[in-house]
C-alpha cells in the first residue's frame, strides 16, 4: 500500500467558484465522493450525518428558493448538489442502536481480555 500524504493533498486543495455547465460529474465519480463522504470518521463512529444528493439537471429549481441569490449560478451550473445536515441530539437510545448495529455486523473482535 502506498503511503498517503494527507497533508500535501489539503496544500493542493481549492475550492472552486463557478462551474462549467457543459461538463458534468459522472454517475462513478459521484458514487466514488459518496462512498469517501459515508466512510468519513466520526466520534465514537456514530456518523450523525445525513447526506441528501440532488440532480440539479433532473431538478433544476429545488434548491434556488432556499439558496442566497450570487449561489444559483453554482447551483444550476453543477450537476449535483449534495446537501449536509446532522443530527443534533446524540441520546442514549441512538448510541445503544449504533452499539447494537455494530455488534449485529462483527465489527468487534472477539477480545479475550483475561
Amino acid at each position: 500500500m502506498n503511503n498517503v500524504d494527507i497533508a500535501s493533498i489539503s496544500e493542493k486543495r481549492y475550492t472552486t467558484k463557478h462551474y462549467d455547465s457543459s461538463k458534468e460529474v459522472s454517475k462513478s465519480d459521484l458514487i466514488k465522493l459518496l462512498t469517501v463522504l459515508r466512510n468519513s470518521p466520526s466520534s465514537v463512529n456514530s456518523q450523525p450525518w445525513h447526506f441528501f444528493v440532488i440532480n440539479n439537471k433532473n431538478n433544476p429549481n429545488l434548491l434556488l428558493s432556499g439558496v442566497l441569490d450570487f449561489n444559483h449560478s453554482r447551483i444550476a451550473d453543477s450537476t449535483y448538489t449534495i446537501v449536509f445536515c446532522i443530527r443534533k441530539l446524540m441520546d442514549n437510545e441512538y448510541l445503544e442502536h449504533l452499539t447494537n448495529t455494530e455488534i449485529k455486523d462483527n465489527r468487534f473482535e472477539n477480545i479475550d481480555i483475561a
